[in-house]
């Protein structure tokens, strides 16, 4: 994750920056905790950005898309989408958590 924003901070400087694929929210609504399993996830989502284990021994999956326009001098416009997916020891989506937002920050 320190890769990413270090990337991110990177390219904010650059002035256009694309990090992963849009997430389709109707694709999101597909996916049910205690039910969905990880193959399941792989024919709805794709491969995801990132897999770690959590310290309970937990695979969590990261699904990233994060749009940056703009230098950090003229005001940006930052569209991100992070998709969080738990799964138990059966391979069961445990929960998942999807964000999302739009900012525009001013000219300095």
């Amino acid at each position: 994750m320190k890769k990413l924003l270090l990337i991110i901070l990177c390219l904010m400087l650059i002035g256009c920056a694309t990090i992963g694929k849009p997430i389709n929210e109707s694709q999101v609504s597909q996916l049910k905790d205690g039910t969905t399993t990880k193959q399941e996830v792989i024919s709805i989502m794709g491969e995801p950005f990132d897999k770690t284990i959590t310290d309970s021994g937990d695979e969590k999956w990261t699904y990233v898309y994060s749009v940056i326009q703009g230098r950090l001098t003229d005001g940006q416009v930052r569209e991100g989408q992070k998709l969080e997916i738990l799964f138990d020891t059966n391979s069961i989506i445990k929960k998942h958590l999807f964000l999302a937002s739009t900012t525009q920050r001013p000219k300095i």
